[in-house]
């Protein structure tokens, strides 16, 4: 077996996986929005995904890899660039 991209999301409690992300490249930062929104940077992209819909909703393209995210509680996403 080779190394895979994208993220897995578990619930250690109950030692169970909670949904698949993929992703094309190497993830570099993860942010939760809420209870059901996450957010990942991946090479030269970010994308959004609800988590009970799994498939990425939102895919942000930059020129260089994001370094960075955060989420105000309104719901606004900054993504720092280097």
């Amino acid at each position: 077996a080779g190394l895979t991209t994208g993220l897995e999301l578990w619930n250690p409690a109950a030692n169970s996986l909670v949904a698949t992300l993929p992703t094309a490249e190497r993830v570099g930062e993860i942010a939760f929005v809420d209870d059901r929104t996450l957010a990942a940077s991946a090479g030269s992209s970010t994308s959004v995904w609800e988590l009970v819909d799994p498939v990425a909703r939102v895919r942000f393209e930059f020129d260089e890899q994001p370094v960075g995210l955060s989420f105000r509680s309104d719901g606004l996403l900054a993504i720092a660039l280097q």
